[in-house]
Parts: C-alpha cells; structure tokens; sequence
C-alpha cells in the first residue's frame, strides 16, 4: 500500500495530519484478432487503430494474427475504445490480388477498479459497435482472392516440308495457321 501521512499543521495546538492514497497503476493489452482465408496471413500485412473517446489513435499492426494495444491506468473509471480495421494492405509488404476487408468496428469498454489493497484491476469487454452485441473479441475476417491467372493460349502451326519431284526440281510445300483454324481436342 502507497499511503502516507504527513504532519501539515496544527489546529488548536494539535498536530493535524492528512493522508493520502496512490494505488498502484494498472495495464491492460487490448487485442485485435485477424484472420485471412485465402492466402497464409503475413506478419505486419495489416494495421488496426484504437480510437479513445478523445479521437486520439494508436496504430498497431498484426503479429502471428494478432495486433496488441497496450494501455495503463492510474485511476478508476470506465474507458471506452473503438477498434477497427485500416482497410488496405500495408504496401511494404508486396500484397497483390484482391482483399475483402471486414468493416466491423468494436467497442471495447475497460473498466477499471480499485481493490482496496493499493492496486487496480482493468478488465474488457467487447462489443460490436452497431449493434451492442457482446463478443469475446474483436476478430476481423479478411477473404484474399488473387487475381485471375491470364494465359495466352494461342497456338500457331507452321511447318514446312521440301519434297523432290519427278524432275529432279524441288518444291516447298508450307502449312501454317493458327488454333481457330485447326481445333485441337481438349484444350
């Protein structure tokens, strides 16, 4: 415990005192969940923002799936927070194809207690913002889909044959065209 006294004056010719308590902070990390299907998930490929209720924002990026917030407190309360997704893919890491993003935004609310015993506690709650519904975390599902494969199958048959007449002379004879004018079975 963080109390202390401290002798300030006298009143009447006796001693006054006047205590204080200073509980020890807290910290809580916050998480938020991603998971990809489609592709293997990349380390730092995505970014999540943690607003308060001033609009002050803190950026964390994805680490084995996950992207952390840690947060300390030095008094009791109820904290809330939003936590969405940055809806693109962080470009040092040479993503291509196509995402779909999940757009849900969470509201997590931290609330923060005192035990008495000079120490606070945090604990969390998550909620999906629209709805209020609570969750038991803030899980984004993102879907990749590459993009299409284009290959050029277009096939062009040439062949030329020399051939010895009844003369003696030669003669070329050339065959050439392309896959339209000769189908070619299973492809």
């Amino acid at each position: 415990s963080t109390n202390a006294a401290d002798y300030t004056t006298l009143v009447d010719g006796i001693p006054s005192f006047e205590n204080t308590y200073a509980p020890e902070s807290t910290t809580i990390t916050l998480h938020a969940y991603k998971n990809l299907s489609g592709k293997d998930l990349v380390d730092g490929e995505f970014s999540f923002v943690l607003k308060d209720e001033d609009n002050n924002e803190v950026t964390a990026t994805n680490e084995d799936g996950v992207a952390s917030f840690e947060k300390e407190y030095t008094t009791i309360g109820t904290y809330e927070y939003t936590i969405s997704e940055v809806n693109k893919v962080n470009a040092d890491k040479g993503s291509t194809g196509q995402y779909a993003f999940d757009e849900t935004v969470y509201k997590v609310v931290v609330t923060v207690t005192d035990d008495g015993e000079g120490k606070l506690h945090a604990a969390a709650e998550y909620f999906k913002q629209n709805s209020n519904e609570q969750v038991p975390s803030a899980t984004f599902l993102n879907n990749y889909k590459p993009d299409e494969l284009k290959v050029d199958l277009s096939l062009n048959i040439g062949a030329t044959k020399t051939v010895l007449g009844a003369d003696g002379n030669e003669a070329e004879i050339i065959v050439s065209g392309n896959k339209a004018d000769y189908p070619l079975e299973g492809f």
